[in-house]
C-alpha cells in the first residue's frame, strides 16, 4: 500500500524551536477535517500532537502546566 508522507515543521510559540514531524497525508487530512488527532494519527507522540494542536512544544508545555499525573487527584482517580 502506498502512503503519501508529509513533513510538517511547526514552530513553538513560546521558545521558537522548530520540530520536524512526519505524517501520513490522508491521516493529516482526517485530523484537519475534525477527527481527534490521537485517532487520526496514533503514531505521533503526545509532544508531537501538542505542538500541532496548540503550537507549544513538550518542554514548554511541561514548564507551563507541570509534568505527569495530577498532583491532587492522580490519573486513576478520574471518574467518567
Amino acid at each position: 500500500m502506498d502512503y503519501m508522507l508529509g513533513l510538517l515543521e511547526p514552530t513553538c510559540r513560546q521558545c521558537g524551536t522548530t520540530v520536524q514531524i512526519s505524517v501520513i497525508g490522508p491521516d493529516y487530512d482526517r485530523w484537519k477535517s475534525g477527527e481527534l488527532i490521537q485517532d487520526a494519527m496514533p503514531y505521533l507522540s503526545p509532544d508531537e500532537r501538542e505542538i500541532l494542536i496548540s503550537g507549544t512544544c513538550g518542554p514548554c508545555f511541561d514548564r507551563m502546566f507541570g509534568e505527569g499525573e495530577d498532583e491532587e487527584y492522580g490519573d486513576d482517580d478520574l471518574t467518567l
